[in-house]
């Protein structure tokens, strides 16, 4: 095969990955009544899932940088066989301390992949000579694809949770496996040799400086990107014992959120058709609008009626995903464009571990109701930035 026709099979290989990747969802629905099962309280949750994100805030960076300066796929390789670690520890785990520790392995392999996979892609879209909407339409693929498998692992993770709690973490890290495998096949893209030659911390902040100092656009699109992220998971531990509280089984729950995700696939689909027709700010405006809704609903009572609400920011959540990753894209060069996505990852993650320990304590101390209201109260804030804020850059249109 030739370099270009290699290159091309980087693209289907990386969906492939993605999909091994995110095979995780067929844990996700019930992970957090898994850890309750074995005595770890709302607010121990709430840690375990502060750790995850704390560990991807801080390692993201460091593990762009060497997609950067090594190559897309050595990160790739490495974040997927810490993925396949994680998902043994887990299956050894049985106490708040095994969780925690997976979680930590699960989080590095995560802030390993994060950056590495969209530039791989992006790169092979560029060095095979696609213009920039093939490249928006691929972006826009990958997340459609992740989605896809969170949807199909949550539909059949909740019903083999019934049969065995540890079948779905036995049939994830099988998955794992098959994710090692395929990284091994990727064809690495050209790395410029200045970059792997200079120094560590000038190629951090030249990268700092470029995200928040030199390009203002970009700046706009991280923080954006962040109140969202924080927006997204504040809820993360509280929804699954919220669903079954409103009378749903595990299994139940695990179709609910499948159906999550396939509400998340036509908003990605939806992203890419509306590049450069419509005033982003409006729409990030009505994505902030649709999730204070559904928190407000589900602040109500624990009802399947209000449960269905959850809809409404997941419709927000692919397409914001889709647009703020394909915009950091845009802004990036090939030299520093796996840094640039790793922090995006690092301030998303210090945005949800903010929200996600006074929200398990809330969840602990007062139920549902008041935890939901607040994340509702500020999406509603987000909503009024935006308005207010007419400067506002076009994260779709550029």
């Amino acid at each position: 095969m030739t370099r270009r026709d290699l290159l091309r099979r980087n693209i289907a290989l990386s969906y492939v990955h993605v999909a091994l990747i995110s095979g995780i969802a067929i844990i996700a629905p019930t992970l957090v009544l898994y850890w309750q099962e074995h005595g770890v309280t709302l607010a121990e949750a709430s840690v375990i899932e502060g750790a995850f994100f704390l560990v991807i805030a801080l390692l993201s960076i460091p593990n762009g940088m060497l997609a950067d300066r090594k190559g897309r796929k050595v990160a790739i390789v490495v974040g997927s066989c810490l993925f396949a670690l994680a998902l043994g520890g887990y299956i050894l785990a049985k106490e708040f301390w095994g969780f925690l520790f997976a979680e930590v392995v699960l989080a590095a392999a995560l802030a390993s992949l994060s950056g590495a996979t969209q530039a791989l892609v992006t790169d092979s879209v560029e060095e095979v000579g696609e213009g920039a909407h093939k490249k928006l339409k691929t972006v826009g693929n990958l997340r459609t694809v992740s989605f896809g498998a969170w949807m199909c692992g949550s539909f059949v993770g909740g019903f083999l949770f019934e049969v065995n709690r540890e079948l779905p973490l036995s049939v994830a890290f099988v998955f794992a496996l098959g994710a090692i495998l395929v990284a091994l096949c990727l064809k690495e893209t050209s790395i410029k040799s200045d970059v792997a030659t200079v120094a560590l911390k000038e190629q951090f902040l030249k990268a700092f400086r470029f995200s928040f100092k030199e390009n203002g656009r970009l700046k706009e699109i991280l923080l954006l990107s962040g109140m969202f992220a924080g927006l997204y998971h504040g809820g993360v531990v509280l929804i699954p014992g919220y669903f079954k509280a409103s009378g749903l089984t595990e299994s139940g729950i695990g179709m609910l959120a499948g159906m999550f995700h396939l509400t998340a696939i036509g908003s990605c689909q939806f992203c890419v058709r509306l590049n450069g027709r419509v005033s982003e700010r409006q729409l990030l405006t009505i994505a902030s609008v649709l999730i204070a809704i559904g928190y407000g609903m589900m602040s109500l009572s624990a009802t399947i009626g209000c449960a269905l609400f959850a809809f409404l920011f997941h419709v927000a959540r692919g397409y914001t995903e889709t647009a703020f990753s394909a915009a950091v894209d845009d802004e990036c060069s090939k030299d520093n464009k796996a840094t640039v996505l790793s922090i995006r990852n690092t301030l998303d993650s210090l945005s949800r571990v903010a929200m996600l320990l006074p929200i398990g304590i809330l969840g602990d101390a007062f139920g549902f109701g008041a935890p939901f209201a607040i994340l509702s109260v500020l999406a509603i804030g987000v909503a009024l930035i935006l308005v207010r804020e007419r400067r506002v850059s076009g994260v779709l249109e550029g």
